[in-house]
């Protein structure tokens, strides 16, 4: 998959056929957005054309600092990996700047349309852009009605009686630490991303040593106890990531058996043959998170953990045995 970040570049790796594309950031890469994709790659494969999917950096929500708690749900490492499963064959990550924000929606397509052969552009029900977001479907519509491209309005997709949204996905992780709902909605398990750096080394006086990882920049999960998969990322010459999961518990948290300072945590200790051994510092990890165990609570002793987390890695191991 042909990664950019901007037009020009693009048009010089694609191939010299007609382009359909995908608008929009597309966090969480969920139902709504597979729906929407799988749509786009089935059209290219079947009139040999060009998918692309535009997305932009940082999301809009952040730059203009609406909420400023906000964070992704996906690392553009993650969201181009799912983008490539997908089979979808570039992505163009433009950057969400000053100049950007303040095109119109008739400039905004226009900068495609100059550079690209563009057949046909997908949206959500939802979508808007331009300056002040004041442009929609209508505008879209016009464009292509005007300039001889297709627009394709791809309907939200509703699941247990509401929307299937980013945002109803962000409050579920964080909110609720629902992993079972969370990634059912996302067809995969959320992945959070991060670096192991040193930590307090609680877990390895204890015998259960713990990847502590730091440079978050997702949703972080509520805190607790869960189930998950750990996987330590190999970056392949042709831009594909590789990882081997192993399973492990992970604790979301302030640790508050050990006279917390407050500051939230997220580790986890691989269970299983050589758990103990990994040596993971410094190195990119990824962790899959499947079920949420427990709170996250005090002890009285350390033996009374110790013997917490051997229930905590039985609960695990049934819950990714399923």
């Amino acid at each position: 998959m042909i990664v950019a970040n901007n037009l020009e570049i693009l048009h010089k790796l694609l191939p010299p056929h007609p382009v359909r594309i995908a608008l929009g950031n597309f966090d969480g890469v969920h139902l709504g957005h597979r729906k929407l994709l799988g749509q786009l790659v089935a059209k290219c494969k079947a009139n040999a054309e060009s998918s692309v999917v535009v997305t932009f950096s940082p999301h809009p929500a952040q730059f203009f600092g609406r909420n400023k708690d906000f964070r992704k749900i996906d690392t553009p490492a993650v969201q181009q990996t799912i983008f490539r499963d997908l089979g979808v064959d570039a992505t163009l990550e433009l950057a969400f700047n000053e100049q950007l924000a303040s095109l119109t929606g008739d400039e905004f397509v226009d900068s495609f349309l100059k550079i690209l052969p563009v057949r046909e552009i997908l949206v959500g029900e939802d979508f808007r852009f331009g300056k002040a977001r004041a442009s929609g479907l209508d505008t879209l519509q016009a464009n292509g009605k005007s300039r001889g491209f297709d627009v394709t309005v791809v309907k939200t997709v509703e699941t247990d009686g509401a929307a299937v949204s980013s945002s109803r996905l962000r409050a579920l992780i964080a909110q609720d630490g629902d992993m079972l709902l969370v990634n059912k909605y996302l067809a995969r398990p959320f992945c959070l991303q991060g670096v192991v750096t040193d930590g307090r080394k609680i877990g390895r006086t204890l015998g259960f040593p713990t990847a502590n990882l730091s440079h978050l920049t997702q949703v972080i999960p509520k805190t607790g106890v869960y189930a998950g998969w750990l996987s330590s990322a190999e970056n392949l010459s042709d831009g594909r990531i590789v990882a081997t999961d192993l399973p492990c518990v992970v604790n979301v948290g302030v640790r508050p058996t050990f006279g917390s300072d407050s500051t939230l945590a997220v580790e986890a200790h691989v269970y299983g043959p050589n758990g103990n051994n990994l040596n993971l510092y410094h190195q990119t990890v990824f962790l899959k998170f499947i079920r949420r165990i427990r709170a996250e609570r005090r002890f009285e002793s350390a033996d009374d953990l110790k013997q917490q987390i051997l229930k905590d890695i039985e609960a695990a191991q049934e819950a990714l045995a399923h």
